[in-house]
């Protein structure tokens, strides 16, 4: 149930949901009744929730009741350039990569799948010396994307950039761009999916073997038949290695490609995945043993999940907790 407190904040009771319990115990709010539109982190380890009608309320779980405070409409980041795309992110790097982005609009590959037909023809970073660099692609291409993801892969201590790139008459593949000397350079790309408007998008980059060295987690056609791909770069190659079917971390038409994160569960330092099965209605963990890719159910929900799934501890008790959403507006609180 729903009730009223303090300051117009919201107070939703949690009810225990389907899982298993030796993975986790997940809890499920009652409904908004406008839905969610989006669930993000501030970075602080606090949510912030956008309901349909364009309220924002933070999260915080107490007890069994998850409390919603509302708050104002956070200010719109400054667009990194006149030209960026103003539905793409500014990725921020850590080490000689300041930030990055997209720019460019163009609407020649007419697919739609994050929202809207335009897409970006140029990737711009900026170094941490200053150096203003760009990569423009060919007309037959566009970046199927939001942002570029910065991270070291191959532990070089240079950061490369990973993103969608689409072509126009085969599909998408997965890109990796590094700044060389004084320009940015392709330096790895898988071999696109072969079908015009087939789409791909990345997970996360865990460290499933425990190498050291994060790989690359990808969902290949995440809306029909999603299938989980892990990739290791090194020496500008991208080397498929371990594969399962039964996978979906997107909404097609949706903007939100965050629907799945890493963890290290057991601090073993290999990394898990968490991430839906496909249909959504299943959050699945994944980890790597000697024998391959291993799934375990965490929890089932009559709805499928269709937001950011956001792991921090949103209670305040020093332990690891999962937050997202589903369709039909409730809220999911899973203890690891």
């Amino acid at each position: 149930m729903c009730s009223t407190a303090r300051q117009g904040a919201l107070i939703l009771a949690l009810a225990l949901a389907g899982g298993n319990a030796a993975a986790a115990s997940c809890a499920e709010s009652p409904a908004l009744p406008q839905g969610i539109a989006q669930l993000y982190s501030d970075g602080l380890n606090r949510a912030v929730l956008r309901e349909g009608d364009g309220r924002f309320w933070r999260l915080q779980a107490v007890g069994n009741q998850m409390v919603l405070e509302p708050m104002e409409r956070p200010a719109d980041p400054p667009l990194a350039s006149d030209d960026a795309l103003p539905d793409t992110l500014i990725s921020t790097g850590q080490r000689d990569i300041r930030r990055a982005w997209l720019a460019g609009p163009t609407d020649r590959y007419r697919h739609g799948v994050l929202g809207d037909a335009i897409e970006a023809t140029t990737l711009r970073v900026e170094m941490a010396d200053g150096r203003n660099l760009e990569y423009l692609l060919d007309e037959q291409s566009v970046f199927e994307d939001r942002y570029p993801r910065i991270v070291d892969l191959d532990g070089d201590g240079r950061e490369e950039l990973v993103l969608v790139r689409s072509y126009l008459d085969q599909g998408a593949a997965l890109a990796v761009f590094g700044v060389r000397g004084e320009r940015i350079e392709l330096l790895a790309e898988t071999p696109p999916i072969g079908t015009p408007f087939r789409w791909l998008n990345p997970a996360g980059f865990p460290d499933l073997d425990g190498d050291g060295k994060p790989e690359i987690a990808v969902v290949i056609t995440p809306h029909v038949g999603g299938v989980l791909q892990i990739y290791r770069y090194g020496e500008g190659v991208l080397t498929p290695t371990w594969r399962m079917e039964g996978f979906s971390n997107h909404v097609a038409g949706s903007s939100e490609l965050a629907m799945a994160v890493v963890t290290d569960l057991n601090r073993d330092g290999r990394h898990e995945l968490i991430i839906p099965a496909d249909g959504r209605l299943i959050l699945n963990q994944v980890w790597l043993t000697s024998e391959g890719l291993r799934v375990w159910r965490m929890a089932r929900h009559p709805d499928p999940i269709n937001t950011a799934i956001l792991a921090g501890d949103f209670d305040s008790d020093g332990r690891l907790e999962l937050l997202y959403g589903l369709q039909d507006g409730r809220l999911v609180f899973c203890s690891l």
